[in-house]
C-alpha cells in the first residue's frame, strides 16, 4: 500500500466528521432560532394582551365620564407575530336602539401604542348661532354644551328648529342649562324617558376662564366631547345618586393610567359641592336628550334651558 494511499484513507473520515458535525450545528443553530421565535412570540403575546386588557379596561371607564352618550359596542382583534391591531366601535343611544357612530383603531406592541384619531370638521352657522362640529368619519353632528358661567354673544337654539326636522327621525340634543341644579332637584326637571346623559358641574375656573377668552377671540368655546364630564342614564336605571361617577374615578384603572392627574382634578372640584363625594350633592348643568321633534316639543317653554344644539340623528324606520 503505497504512502499516498493511506493517507487519502485517513482523510476521508475526517472530512466525514466535519461535514457531520456542521450539519449538527446547522440543526441545532436552527432549533435555536425555532425556539427563540416562539419564546418571542409568546412573552410578546403575553405582554400586549395584558396591555391590550388593562388599556380597554381604562378606555371603558372613561368613555361613559367624558364622552356624552357614547357607548362602546364591541372589538374586533387581529393578532400579528409581533403586534395586534385592535378596532374599536362606537355607538349612539337613541331610546332602545345603538346607532354606529364612530370606530378607532389601535396597534399594540410592546414598546408602545399607536392609536388613530378621529378628527371633527366644522362650519360656521348663523341660523343656529353657533359653529357646527361634524363626527369626520360618519359626517354625523356632534353634540355641544355651553356652560352657564361663560358669557356667550350668541347661543343656539336648536329646540326652535323642531318643526322643521324631519318628524320621523330620532334626533340628540344637548341641553345647557342657565345655572347649575342640585342632583336631587334636576332629576324631576326632566323626562326620564328621554334622557340619556347628565352633565355634571365639575368644570374649574380655570377652564371656564379659558372657555371665556375663546369666546372673545371667536374660536370655539362650547364644551364637548372630552371636556365634558357627566354620567350615562337610561330610564332603566332609575334616577339613583351617581356614585358609580366617583367610584370610576377613583378606580384602580384609572388612577394609573394617563387620565389620574385629570381625575383627581375633577374630584376636587366636585368636593366644592359634596365634600364627601356622596353623589346626591352634585350638580346639574345640562343633560343629553333623545326623540323625535314631536318628543322633543316638551323641552321648548323650559325656563331653565340656556341653550340646546343638535348632535346626531338617526331614522325611525
Amino acid at each position: 500500500m503505497s504512502t499516498k494511499h493511506t493517507a487519502e484513507s485517513a482523510q476521508k473520515p475526517s472530512q466525514k466528521n466535519k461535514q457531520f458535525v456542521l450539519s449538527k450545528n446547522v440543526y441545532l443553530a436552527t432549533l435555536i432560532v425555532i425556539f427563540c421565535i416562539v419564546a418571542l412570540y409568546f412573552v410578546n403575546s403575553k405582554t400586549i394582551s395584558n396591555n391590550v386588557q388593562k388599556l380597554n379596561a381604562v378606555e371603558n371607564r372613561w368613555l361613559g365620564l367624558t364622552n356624552p352618550n357614547i357607548y362602546q359596542n364591541g372589538t374586533d382583534f387581529k393578532y400579528n407575530l409581533l403586534s395586534t391591531d385592535s378596532t374599536q366601535y362606537y355607538a349612539k343611544r337613541f331610546g332602545d336602539r345603538l346607532v354606529p357612530w364612530t370606530t378607532e383603531t389601535r396597534q399594540f406592541t410592546v414598546a408602545n401604542t399607536k392609536v388613530s384619531t378621529n378628527r371633527s370638521i366644522q362650519q360656521n352657522s348663523d341660523e343656529e348661532g353657533q359653529i357646527i362640529l361634524f363626527n369626520n368619519q360618519t359626517g354625523q353632528r356632534v353634540i355641544q354644551f355651553y356652560h352657564p358661567e361663560v358669557k356667550y354673544e350668541r347661543l343656539p337654539n336648536a329646540l326652535s328648529l323642531l318643526d322643521k326636522l324631519d318628524p320621523n327621525t330620532y334626533y340628540e340634543m344637548a341641553l345647557s342649562f342657565d345655572k347649575s341644579y342640585p342632583y336631587v332637584e334636576a332629576k324631576y326637571m326632566l323626562d326620564k324617558d328621554d334622557t340619556e346623559w347628565l352633565w355634571i358641574d365639575s368644570v374649574s375656573d380655570s377652564l371656564i376662564e379659558t372657555k371665556q377668552e375663546q369666546e372673545e377671540i371667536g374660536r370655539i368655546s362650547s364644551f364637548f366631547n372630552g371636556n365634558v364630564f357627566g354620567i350615562p342614564y337610561t330610564k332603566y336605571t332609575g334616577w339613583t345618586a351617581p356614585d358609580a361617577y366617583v367610584e370610576r374615578l377613583e378606580s384602580d384603572e384609572i388612577q394609573e393610567s394617563i387620565y389620574a392627574d385629570y381625575a383627581n382634578s375633577i374630584l376636587e372640584e366636585l368636593k366644592a359641592n359634596d365634600p364627601d363625594l356622596e353623589g346626591g350633592k352634585f350638580r346639574i348643568i345640562g343633560a343629553v336628550v333623545t326623540g323625535t321633534p314631536d318628543e322633543l316639543m316638551k323641552y321648548q317653554d323650559m325656563d331653565f334651558i340656556r341653550a340646546s344644539s343638535l348632535g346626531a340623528s338617526t331614522s325611525i324606520y
